[in-house]
């Protein structure tokens, strides 16, 4: 057999072995990219990432944006728009995640410090088994707002509901239901601060003394939903994500980059 013949048929002997050695390149860049981790006892994955492994801002991140986790503590922590929560528990199955104020800690009687908000334009919503309550925090005691009829809140006129372990006998902090908000707004001006917190319905007893720390604990559950530019990424079994510099979106395949969908 001539040289040239023998190197074409070595050629087409080896070509069917290029191909899968270049696609096992790009799966395992793939999978660099969209890693699956541990951060304290969770599992860290797809649509989330950890903030850590981020790329440099030549590359691309893996992931949903507002997705990042924090675990420079050792503790995963997500930023939400009004402050960052220790990420409590995340179920991949249900698209639900469940979180509670950094700022709790160990406190026996924790006081909500500020209102919990979302993005509007994020993916993460409020999950229905939460009830939003409002907080009235260090109202001066048998005192009401002038600008409006209502008598001191311990007269037997009026009862706010009184928490007890954050009640003391210069001030009273009170707990309403969302159908209170209302009422919540008119005693502000007594007190040191109204703030509106969700809690999980069910977990403890609000305002009981002995169930309120339990339920300032247990923290709110959100939910997730896939972004809407995302869909024809994840129907063609690829990954979203963004590239850091721009911000562009990025569909992770297991050949590659691609700009909308793992068949473009």
């Amino acid at each position: 057999m001539p040289l040239h013949h023998r190197h074409l048929l070595l050629f087409f002997l080896l070509l069917p072995f290029f191909f899968f050695f270049i696609a096992a390149i790009s799966a395992e860049n793939l999978s660099d990219y969209c890693l699956e981790t541990r951060c304290g006892n969770l599992t860290v994955k797809y649509p989330f990432y950890l903030e850590s492994t981020a790329p440099s801002p030549s590359q691309s991140i893996c992931g949903y944006e507002g997705f990042g986790i924090n675990c420079s503590t050792g503790n995963p922590i997500l930023t939400l728009p009004s402050d960052v929560y220790l990420l409590k528990n995340i179920n991949y199955d249900s698209k639900k995640l469940s979180l509670v104020d950094t700022e709790i800690g160990l406190n026996p009687c924790p006081a909500p410090g500020h209102n919990v908000s979302l993005d509007p334009n994020s993916t993460l919503k409020w999950d229905p088994v939460n009830t939003h309550y409002f907080f009235l925090i260090n109202c001066t005691k048998n005192q009401s707002p002038s600008s409006n009829g209502y008598p001191p809140p311990t007269s037997s006129e009026y009862t706010l509901p009184m928490i007890n372990c954050l009640s003391n006998q210069y001030y009273r902090s009170y707990v309403l239901p969302p159908e209170k908000a209302s009422v919540s707004a008119q005693w502000l001006p007594v007190c040191n601060r109204s703030v509106k917190v969700p809690l999980i319905s069910g977990v403890g007893s609000i305002p009981d003394n002995g169930g309120f720390p339990m339920a300032i604990k247990s923290g709110f559950m959100l939910d997730w939903s896939q972004p809407a530019h995302c869909s024809g990424c994840e129907a063609t079994q690829g990954c979203c994500g963004r590239k850091t510099s721009t911000g562009q979106f990025v569909c992770f395949c297991n050949d590659g980059l691609h700009d909308k969908n793992c068949d473009d």
